[in-house]
């Protein structure tokens, strides 16, 4: 969770959210900055709040590349690694597969999501997001527009790297839904967005 003093704004970037592109602007911008976990000062619920979040399909792909790299194992299918990982408490703990609970703790609406997807729009909709300043602009352009982040495992997975829609089948997707159902619609994704180009 990160926090700007000066515009009165919380952002909690959970893991595989454009949370690493994001930071790179929020210490630019003059945010404190932290880790993945959701915290912040009960006398400041009045604050902003701001949560990146992404489309729980191409999270949940992301988040095997990132589970793959951390054992430094890579023959494992994921496929098979979905049904045996979404409901082990430990995966459930260390990659925040549930990080959406996190905002009933809130006891309040987050005043704005920004979409991994729509990355560089939901950023410039901002009000206190200053691409005037040349600083601000530079990082926004390097770590926003240009993501440095993109193209990270490439090369390391048994299954290539692929559209992360190309990894779901009916079978796949249906138990992900299940697990995840809350999070579509929360979010705003649609259950049958890993068959076509609607995130």
């Amino acid at each position: 969770m990160h926090i700007s003093e000066k515009h009165k704004v919380y952002w909690f970037t959970p893991q595989r959210t454009g949370t690493r592109s994001t930071k790179e602007l929020l210490r630019v911008m003059g945010f404190q900055t932290f880790d993945h976990h959701f915290t912040f000062d009960s006398n400041k619920k009045d604050y902003f709040f701001v949560s990146n979040v992404r489309n729980p399909y191409s999270r949940l792909v992301s988040l095997f590349y990132l589970y793959s790299h951390h054992l430094n194992d890579f023959q494992k299918h994921f496929k098979t690694w979905v049904f045996e990982s979404l409901e082990n408490p430990k995966i459930i703990n260390d990659y925040q597969l549930q990080y959406h609970k996190n905002y009933e703790i809130l006891g309040r609406p987050f005043d704005k999501f920004i979409k991994q997807e729509n990355l560089e729009n939901d950023l410039k909709s901002l009000k206190f997001l200053d691409l005037e300043n040349s600083d601000i602009k530079k990082t926004f352009d390097e770590f926003i527009s240009n993501n440095k982040f993109k193209t990270e495992f490439e090369g390391q997975m048994n299954e290539k790297r692929k559209p992360w829609k190309e990894f779901y089948d009916e079978e796949v997707s249906n138990y992900v839904y299940k697990i995840f159902e809350e999070q579509f619609h929360l979010f705003g994704y649609r259950k049958e967005s890993w068959r076509n180009v609607t995130p």
